[in-house]
This record gives C-alpha cells, sequence and structure tokens, in this order.
C-alpha cells in the first residue's frame, strides 16, 4: 500500500503518539453518543422492543411484558424498496490525457466492483447497518490476488463493526471525505497478535489511553469464562501537508507543441530517464514553467495503546481509505447526530407494546362465568361452595339450594355479561399503527398506480411511488458510493500497472473479462490520475426490474403494433428478447436461438436462390400486398383525420385568439374615449380659468390707468374768504 518511514527519533515518537491520542479522544468524545444509539436503535430492532422502564411499568401494574414489533416488518419492506435502486454510473473523461474507449473501460470494471453480484455483497450490509443504526463504514484497501500472486487488486468491504471507526469532527461531507484523520480497531485474538507482532512485550504495554476505556471500544479485553483475551489494534490515518513542485513542459509523445503537460519532478525524471534510455534522438522538452503547490500524503500509523507496533507507511491513497455511510444524520449545536429510518417511530412502537400489554392484562383478569345468587342459596358443602366462588375451574354441575329454611323456593343461577375490554385501548391500539404508517411514509402501492394499470410495471412504479421517505438514505447513498468510485479510480493506474484480465460488468448488465495493458492498444492501457475522469452516479433501477420492465413494455407494444412485433421476430430482435429474459438456462437459450436463427438465414438465402412459381403463392403474396395497402391506407386515412383535428383545432384557437384581440381593442377605445372626455373636460375648465384671469388683469389695468390719471391732474386752490 505505499513504502515505510524511517524510525523516527524517540521525542518524535512520542510527540506524534500524543497529537494522535488526542485527535482519537476527541474524535471518539464527539461520536460517543452515536455509538450508543446505534447499539441502542439495533437492539430495539431485533433484540426485544421493551425497555427497562417498560418492563418496570408492567410489573408494577402486574400486566405481562408484550411486545408487538411491527416497526421490523416496516424497516424490511423500506430495506426491499431500496434494493430496487441500483446506480447508474457514467464516467467521463475530463482531459485529453484519456480517451471514450479508456473511460468505458474503467467505468466497466467499476460497475462490477459496485454490484451487489461481486464476490464481496458489501453493499446490502453497509444499506442495512445505516437504515437500522444510523450510519456504516465501508472500506478500500489492496491485497494480493492469491497466495502465490505478485500483483494486486482493489477491495472493498464493510467494517464489521461501525462503531470500531472514527473520523475528524470537522468533516462535514456526508461521506467524510474531506476528514483530516479517520482510524479503525481491528479486533485480535492474543495469541495470534503475539505470533504476528512477537517483538511487543503486551505486558509493558500502556492501555489506559485516556477516554477510550470508557466505552466498549477497548484496547484490551480480558477473556471470561475460559475465553481469549482480545488485544483491539488501531490503523491510524492522517493528511500530513506536503509541497510539491509542478513543471509545466510541451507532451514529449505529441507532435502538437500546444499540447502542454504538468509533472512532479519525481514524474518528470522519471520519463526523462526513460526518454533517454529509449535512444530517442530528439531533445526532451525542457520546463516551461514552475511553481510550487501545497498537497498532502495519508500516512498510515498502526498502534495499540500508546505503543506503535509498526513503523508509519506514506500510502498511495489520495483519498481516505475509511467511508462513511451517513443514513439520515443531522448536525445540532455543533454535533452530528445520527438517526436510524425508524427513529421517529420509536415512541409509537412502545405504546404499542403498552396497549397490548394492557388488554392482554383484561383478558387474563376477566371472568369467564359470571352470575348473580342469593347468599342464601349457597351450600354449607366447601367442595360445593369453592365451586360456586371459581367457576371457571369447575368441569362438572354446579350445586346450591333452591329451597329456603321455611320450604320457599329461591332464584338460581342468573348469568351475568362479562365486562367487555375497553375499546378505548383497541382504538388507540389501531391507531398507532396508522401513526407509524404516517411516521414511516409507506402507503398503499396501489396508490402509485396510475390509469389503473395493474401490471407488473404498474406495481413496481407504484410501489417506488409510494413512498418518498427513501431520498434522504438514497442521495447519502450515492454519495457515499460516489466517493468509494473515485477512490478505486485513483488506484487503478497504481496497481494496475501489467498485462492481466479484469471482470466487468458492460452495459448490458453482462459479466465480461476484458484484457487491460495490452502492448501496442493504448485503449487497453491505463495510465491515467484521478483529475483525468470524472464520476457521476445517478439512482435508477437494478438489471432485474430493469430487465422485467422491459419485458412487459415489449409485450404491450408488440400487441398495440403489428410491425413492431415482426421487427422483434427478426434476428436481431430475438437476442434482444433474451438478454433480458432472467431464467434459468439462459445461456443455452442464446446457443439455440444462434442456431435457429442461422437455420432461418439459410433456408431464405435457399429460398432467394431458388424462388417458387407457385401460382397460389403468387396470390398469398399479392393478398399480402394488398393488405399492406389497405393497412397503409388506413393508416393515412388516420393521419389524414388527425391532421384535420389539429388544423381544426388551429383554427378554433385562432378565433379564440381573434375573439381576445377584439375585446382588448374595444376595451381601449372605450378606455381612449374616457380619457377624451376628461381632456376635453380638462382644456374648457382651463379656457374658463384662463378667460377669468384676463378679465381681471383687465380689471386691474383700468384701475392702474384710473389711478394714473388722477395723479396727472394739478391739485385745485381754494379762495379763503376774507374776513
Amino acid at each position: 500500500m505505499g513504502k515505510q518511514l524511517s524510525k523516527r527519533p524517540s521525542k518524535n515518537t512520542e510527540d506524534k503518539l500524543d497529537s494522535i491520542k488526542k485527535k482519537i479522544d476527541m474524535a471518539h468524545d464527539y461520536f460517543s453518543d452515536n455509538r450508543k444509539f446505534y447499539h441502542k436503535f439495533r437492539q430495539f430492532l431485533y433484540q426485544t422492543s421493551i425497555t427497562e422502564d417498560d418492563n418496570t411499568a408492567a410489573t408494577e401494574n402486574d400486566a405481562p411484558s408484550m411486545t408487538v414489533n411491527i416497526t421490523e416488518a416496516y424497516v424490511s419492506h423500506f430495506l426491499g424498496q431500496l434494493s430496487l435502486h441500483e446506480p447508474s454510473f457514467e464516467f467521463s473523461a475530463l482531459t485529453e490525457d484519456i480517451n471514450y474507449e479508456q473511460v468505458k473501460l474503467i467505468e466497466s470494471y467499476v460497475r462490477y466492483m459496485m454490484s451487489s453480484s461481486s464476490e464481496n455483497s458489501w453493499q446490502n450490509g453497509s444499506v442495512k447497518e445505516a437504515v437500522t443504526g444510523g450510519f456504516s463504514v465501508a472500506r478500500v484497501y489492496t491485497d494480493y490476488i492469491n497466495d502465490k500472486s505478485f500483483d494486486q487488486c482493489i477491495k472493498i468491504e464493510k467494517m464489521f463493526d461501525p462503531t470500531l471507526t472514527g473520523f475528524d469532527p470537522l468533516a462535514r461531507e456526508p461521506h467524510k471525505g474531506d476528514a483530516k484523520f479517520c482510524y479503525f480497531f481491528t479486533p485480535m485474538i492474543k495469541e495470534d497478535f503475539e505470533s504476528q507482532y512477537p517483538d511487543i512485550d503486551l505486558d509493558s504495554v500502556d492501555y489506559t489511553f485516556d477516554k477510550i476505556n470508557e466505552s466498549p471500544v477497548l484496547w484490551y479485553e480480558s477473556g471470561s469464562n475460559g475465553g481469549s483475551d482480545i488485544i483491539y489494534v488501531c490503523d491510524y490515518y492522517e493528511k500530513e501537508p506536503i509541497k510539491v513542485r509542478l513543471n509545466l513542459l510541451a507532451n514529449p509523445e505529441s507532435q502538437n507543441p500546444d499540447d502542454l503537460i504538468t509533472l512532479t519532478d519525481k514524474e518528470y525524471s522519471d520519463m526523462k530517464e526513460k526518454w533517454i534510455d529509449s535512444g530517442n534522438p530528439n531533445p526532451f522538452p525542457e520546463v516551461i514553467d514552475k511553481r510550487v503547490d501545497n498537497s498532502f500524503q495519508i500516512i498510515r500509523y498502526r498502534l495499540i495503546g500508546e505503543t506503535m507496533i509498526e513503523d508509519p507507511v506514506i500510502t498511495d491513497y489520495h483519498f481516505m481509505p475509511l467511508f462513511f455511510l451517513d443514513g439520515n444524520s443531522t448536525i445540532l449545536n455543533g454535533k452530528q447526530i445520527t438517526r436510524s429510518y425508524f427513529y421517529n417511530a420509536i415512541d409509537c412502537q412502545r405504546v404499542k407494546n403498552y396497549l397490548a400489554s394492557q388488554m392482554i392484562n383484561d383478558i387474563e383478569n376477566q371472568n369467564r362465568a359470571l352470575f348473580s345468587l342469593p347468599e342464601d342459596a349457597i351450600p354449607s358443602n366447601q367442595e360445593y361452595r369453592n365451586n360456586l366462588t371459581n367457576p371457571q375451574k369447575v368441569r362438572g354441575v354446579l350445586f346450591y339450594k333452591h329451597m329456603d329454611a321455611d320450604g320457599n323456593p329461591m332464584p338460581g343461577l342468573q348469568p351475568l355479561a362479562p365486562t367487555p375490554p375497553n375499546p378505548q385501548l383497541t382504538a388507540l391500539y389501531t391507531e398507532m399503527s396508522n401513526t407509524m404508517q404516517q411516521i414511516f411514509g409507506t402507503y398503499d402501492a396501489q396508490l402509485g398506480i396510475q390509469r389503473g394499470e395493474l401490471s407488473g410495471k404498474a406495481i413496481i412504479e407504484g410501489s417506488m411511488q409510494s413512498s418518498l421517505t427513501s431520498m434522504p438514505f438514497v442521495n447519502n447513498y450515492i454519495e457515499f458510493l460516489s466517493q468509494i468510485c473515485r477512490s478505486i479510480t485513483d488506484l487503478i493506474p497504481k496497481y494496475y500497472t501489467t498485462f492481466r484480465t479484469i471482470p466487468a460488468i458492460n452495459a448490458r448488465g453482462q459479466k465480461v473479462s476484458v484484457p487491460i495493458n495490452i502492448k501496442g492498444e493504448d485503449d487497453s492501457m491505463l495510465k491515467y490520475t484521478h483529475n483525468d475522469i470524472g464520476v457521476e452516479i445517478k439512482p435508477g433501477l437494478n438489471i432485474e426490474s430493469q430487465k422485467r420492465r422491459a419485458n412487459q413494455e415489449m409485450a404491450q407494444l408488440a400487441q398495440s403494433f403489428p410491425t413492431f412485433a415482426a421487427m422483434m421476430n427478426q434476428p436481431g430482435g430475438l437476442e434482444i428478447l433474451i438478454d433480458n429474459l432472467d431464467i434459468r438456462g439462459k445461456e443455452e437459450l442464446k446457443d439455440v436461438a444462434g442456431k435457429f436463427i442461422q437455420e432461418q438465414q439459410q433456408a431464405k438465402q435457399q429460398a432467394a436462390q431458388h424462388p417458387p412459381q407457385d401460382p397460389n403463392q403468387m396470390l398469398v403474396d399479392i393478398e399480402k400486398q394488398r393488405m399492406v395497402l389497405e393497412h397503409q391506407s388506413a393508416q393515412a386515412k388516420i393521419a389524414i383525420d388527425q391532421e384535420k383535428v389539429n388544423q381544426s383545432r388551429t383554427e378554433l384557437l385562432l378565433k379564440v385568439l381573434k375573439a381576445t384581440k377584439e375585446m382588448e381593442l374595444d376595451r381601449h377605445k372605450e378606455n381612449n374615449k374616457q380619457r377624451q372626455a376628461e381632456y376635453d373636460n380638462t382644456l374648457k375648465g382651463m379656457e374658463m380659468t384662463a378667460s377669468m384671469l384676463e378679465r381681471e388683469i383687465e380689471q386691474g389695468q383700468e384701475r392702474i390707468q384710473g389711478a394714473q390719471l388722477q395723479q396727472q391732474q394739478p391739485p385745485q386752490t381754494q379762495q379763503q374768504p376774507q374776513q
């Protein structure tokens, strides 16, 4: 998986161990509640849905502890719905360094790796854990193909216990691919550990690794009842930042001078050395530009307690080897809270259990024989008295006195109706089922069927449309698979460097074996980087559902269109039909169909070479042609009628548009009239105002002129009378 680092000085090792210890402590504390929830959810679902509080309440009420676990049925139904979804993979080239055929080759191999039909069906287990426990963890690693092989292959596995894993609390991606560190614990029997690591003295190992011992994740677990001691070995992965110098130069394998490539110093040296060793007379291209990139490398540390049991290893991973499958978690107060699919239905299940206990308790305490009897009629014989007081246990005759002391008859046994069960309990018990159905969003598949179709296709479509609660899980599952695909794509050119044959699944769902790295065939050479190829995953139906759907649609088309049926009876159509069958002996049927098609083609060739001259056959051919012409004429008539209908519809639409336009025009005219009237009134008012102003101006001018004339006349002197 990488190369070992040389042993570091003691102080550096201690400092690194201290850093690892703090990070594991931090991740452990951050996720401790979710680990408890994981075990609590799965215990509630698979072991017992009765909690300790429920048992205590039942004991105090002298009621039996009853469990009516219908939650598991809903979960199984939900898992069945998810099994119908098989993501579709689509890979694309992001650069010119990889061609279409190489992309399709990688896509077919990754499709096999991610298929549920591969050797290790890890997907179903991961989905089941995420749905029932709230989360799951998978791992991508490399291993030798077999015991005698030097070639390694890429493998995927579901971690045996996801609570034995941990991630950087600052990771926010659903798959936690942005984590700075991650780790997982592997339990080993003490004897096996000592055999694999004979130089490690377990007696000197310090297992008190702070708070690790406060949870089920232990470094050391002592065997009890004669069992073996268990050692928990931690594989810790951390991204350590490094600086990488990048060199820009012309591609030496291209004739185009504008074709540039980017190489690290090591890649540049290796390529230049191979260029010189090959004896190429052309000079190796010089570096055009350089820059330093901030990158990282993933280093693996293996330890127990506070003891490093192996030297650190620089891995070949570009992506973290652990992948987190989130069920439907949320972030509250800065902490991730994982939730199972039935998280919101737990209380409903507890109420249902309680109601069942109460109803069973009422039935147990209910008297099966109730009657009334006078006190004087009770016999003095003790055995007879016991039979009357415990009639449920009597299998014979009940004796009582029918005469009093004076010889008067007394009334006999009068049966009394038993007390019926509490109807409120029954109604609430039924209502809890309806409430759980609403919580899960699971409805009758018939509600998702449209147009009254009750075919197999309609049932499949209805079952998928009946519940949309699966979408958060499906979306997180897609993110989970996408990150795994990116990791696999990154590891392929690093480990698949020699000629070999790899398994694959083509676009038609067929398993094939594909040779890779064939000399002289560029399409089979897997040389690229993770930046050269893109991965896109979409949810879809699995192969089996697609085949059933295709067969049903082809059968309906063949019934509706005779031409389609005739086309499917041709050699190519028969192969398509057989490919979509999911029956035993399918491959043998393909061989038989191939021979049948070959015989038919030979018969047609012979018939073409020696055409029959039978007049009856000629009449039959003429009749066939006439029928074909009539069919074509009928089709043409239907097309003409349809065209007429379309034309009538268009004319009607034009009339409606014309009427609408006319109404709009009339409305505009009316509005214009109103505006004109308002304008005229305004104009008249302005004219009257102007006239009044003119009159006022004239009057003012006249008053001014009169005043001026008075000022111009000389004043008259008056003679004083003589005295």
